[in-house]
């Protein structure tokens, strides 16, 4: 079973930020990925063999910098990794990367819960880079960052952020930017479900918690999607008025996980 207790706090990493969501090159890597050794010694390797064909040293460099900055505690990532080695389709897979960098992300994830979900709740679904901008101002008000941005980082971020989100498929456009609607695959909302019952079994706390805004899913949205998949019998899922009655048929992601590689 991957050890979620093994984190690593989260962080603001502008460095990372300003590298977008590195998709294709995080599968490519994690899919040559040995899972019998640690982060450091698959860092050397593909360092001295470049499993990956990386087409120079410098992306190779870049690739493995932004993975120890993302992935330090790698055990936690175990299942994504698995997923990857076993071909999930990338469109599939990227959600699933999506949550796991937020578990670091610190900006990433602020951006999206805090700013982004409440954007598109509000029916604002242009994105006006003073609005950004005006966002970032106030991240050391909330005790996020320890001293003010200079004009640089702000800019670079104002840019860097939606960007970051748009590798995603959650905003899209580069001078006109807007929140699209996104609709999660299946194969992700199951693998968060089960991530988040690893750290509660209390239905209403799944269904409440605030990282679905990730994906920009209110919990009208998300209960909508609970019921599909409940006619699909994918889950059991049944309301009474306030109570919610949420049962998964397997114990943990980590058994999710051994079905979806079959």
């Amino acid at each position: 079973m991957a050890d979620k207790k093994a984190q690593v706090t989260p962080t603001i990493s502008t460095f990372s930020v300003t590298k977008g969501g590195k998709i294709a090159e995080t599968y490519a890597c994690f899919a040559h990925w040995d899972l019998d050794v640690g982060l450091d010694e698959n860092l050397d390797r593909f360092q001295r063999e470049n499993p990956i064909l990386a087409p120079t040293d410098a992306w190779l460099k870049e690739m493995r910098r932004i993975l120890r900055v993302r992935f330090g505690d790698i055990e936690r990532h175990v299942p994504l990794i698995r997923l990857a080695q076993s071909r999930m389709p990338q469109e599939e897979w990227a959600p699933i990367l999506l949550w796991h960098l937020c578990f670091r992300e610190l900006l990433l994830s602020e951006f999206l819960v805090n700013w982004l979900f409440q954007r598109k709740e509000e029916g604002f679904l242009r994105l006006d880079s003073l609005d950004v901008r005006a966002y970032l101002t106030e991240l050391r008000g909330r005790g996020l960052v320890e001293k003010d941005w200079t004009e640089n980082t702000i800019n670079k971020m104002a840019g860097s952020l939606p960007s970051y989100a748009a590798d995603f498929g959650l905003i899209r456009g580069r001078s006109n930017r807007e929140i699209l609607p996104y609709h999660l695959p299946d194969k992700a909302l199951l693998y968060v479900l089960y991530w988040l019952k690893g750290e509660t079994a209390n239905s209403e706390r799944i269904l409440s918690d605030e990282r679905w805004r990730i994906y920009l899913l209110s919990r009208g949205e998300l209960e909508q999607e609970l019921y599909r998949l409940h006619q699909h019998q994918r889950l059991r899922f049944e309301t009474a008025g306030t109570l919610a009655v949420l049962e998964l048929p397997h114990e943990s992601v980590d058994e999710y996980v051994e079905t979806v590689l079959g």
